[in-house]
């Protein structure tokens, strides 16, 4: 096995280690979502604050997830700059 193979099996393996965090991220929307319509109802006082915090929550996790999964592309790609990155250089 050469090194170029090495380098493409690492990446991909990176690129799932991603997709599986992401997709760990992602089972954090439907109870962030529900907790953030909950308090929408209730937006006066301490509920105000829980609105609030459970819509940032909410977009941190999608916007996480997405980041994720463009990095996981990006990695199963194996483009020159992931190849630099994770292979050795010539000593």
């Amino acid at each position: 096995m050469n090194q170029k193979q090495v380098v493409t099996i690492a990446s991909r393996v990176l690129s799932l280690y991603l997709i599986v965090w992401a997709l760990d991220a992602l089972t954090l929307v439907p109870g962030d979502a529900f907790s953030w319509s909950h308090y929408k109802a209730q937006a006066n006082g301490a509920q105000a604050y829980l609105y609030h915090s459970y819509a940032i929550q909410l977009c941190r996790h999608i916007v996480v997830s997405t980041a994720m999964f463009l990095g996981a592309i990006w990695t199963y790609r194996c483009g020159p700059f992931i190849e630099s990155f994770l292979s050795p250089g010539d000593n």
